[in-house]
């Protein structure tokens, strides 16, 4: 290849590039909750999660009141008060995170002649897209990629290695409360596996658990894997045939509710349907931090190295709004 690369050039580059561009960098990784996949069911995750951000580490309160009735009969010369609730408290802790990334001189190489190879077929111009830029933009890409999967998947390890030892995980809280107190989330049984003979069936169950403001108050989610999704679909549109509102993934509520369905990468594994009020689920980030990368090169091992640090974890504010399917 004619091109000639400088690794110390690279660094360079790519550290100027970082500090130049700290706010796209910051907007690409936490477009792990501003983008989801238009026009498909796999929505941004700020659409029903609360993203929060955080200064270091920190917990917050995740407060909601269980109220109860307010009212009782008249009697204008007695005060009979209630107490008007109690207050859930569960908190979410900021836990640290980093990216410790090492690149290789020929990682360099091989990264660049697939860059040039992209130039030359006019998938982008170089003029426009910088080398450095399009390095950084796809080490965003797969922080932004593997701290989703995180949130849902992650069982916090102080001692692990990947993105799965980083948060403590939807799925694992969820699994922890069903096990100390399945109804404070609201278990349903479903009883067998999902089929697309039984799966509109065993949704009418998850919908009969749900109270009326919750079942078409327009702000709640059905979080669904992959698989569950395409059988609703399918059984669906074999039940009440293919129209144009009911075809390819377009089925967006529930049946009989304004609760919307959606397909969230995070739980392909956990397979059990979740229906969640919005902003019930939480995540916190250190969006101050997250553009901070610093970048060193090392002339005896011709290796350039990546690292950041921040802090960020998962939470749920009331586990008596969400409603989790049980197979038998």
């Amino acid at each position: 290849m004619a091109e000639a690369l400088s690794l110390s050039g690279v660094a360079n580059n790519l550290q100027d590039y970082a500090y130049d561009h700290k706010e796209h960098l910051v907007s690409r990784i936490a477009e792990i909750g501003l983008e989801g996949r238009p026009g498909t069911p796999i929505k941004a995750l700020a659409d029903y999660v609360n993203v929060m951000e955080c200064d270091g580490i920190q917990t917050i309160v995740l407060t909601d009141l269980d109220t109860v009735d307010p009212l009782q009969p008249g009697n204008t010369d007695e005060f009979n008060p209630k107490a008007y609730g109690t207050l859930k408290n569960r908190s979410m802790t900021s836990r640290p995170i980093k990216v410790d990334m090492k690149y290789s001189q020929s990682q360099i190489h091989k990264l660049y002649s697939t860059y040039m190879m992209k130039v030359r077929m006019k998938r982008f111009d170089a003029k426009k897209v910088p080398f450095e830029e399009w390095v950084m933009v796809r080490l965003a890409e797969d922080i932004q990629k593997n701290l989703r999967m995180a949130f849902y998947n992650s069982i916090y390890d102080a001692e692990g290695t990947d993105s799965g030892d980083i948060m403590d995980g939807v799925v694992d809280q969820i699994t922890d409360i069903i096990a100390g107190a399945p109804s404070t989330t609201n278990a349903v049984a479903l009883g067998t596996a999902l089929t697309k003979a039984t799966v509109r069936a065993k949704f009418d169950i998850l919908k009969a658990a749900l109270r009326a403001n919750v079942r078409y108050g327009a702000d709640t989610v059905l979080i669904l894997n992959t698989a569950a999704y395409d059988l609703y679909c399918q059984a669906y549109q074999e039940d009440v045939g293919a129209a144009p509102y009911n075809t390819q993934f377009n089925k967006t509520f529930l049946e009989g509710t304004q609760v919307e369905m959606i397909v969230e990468p995070g739980v392909e594994a956990f397979a059990r349907p979740i229906i969640a009020t919005k902003d019930n689920l939480a995540m916190m980030l250190d969006f101050n931090r997250l553009a901070e990368f610093e970048f060193y090169y090392n002339k005896e091992t011709r290796a350039i190295s990546v690292m950041l640090d921040f802090y960020g974890n998962a939470g749920i504010a009331n586990p008596k709004d969400l409603w989790i399917g049980g197979f038998s």
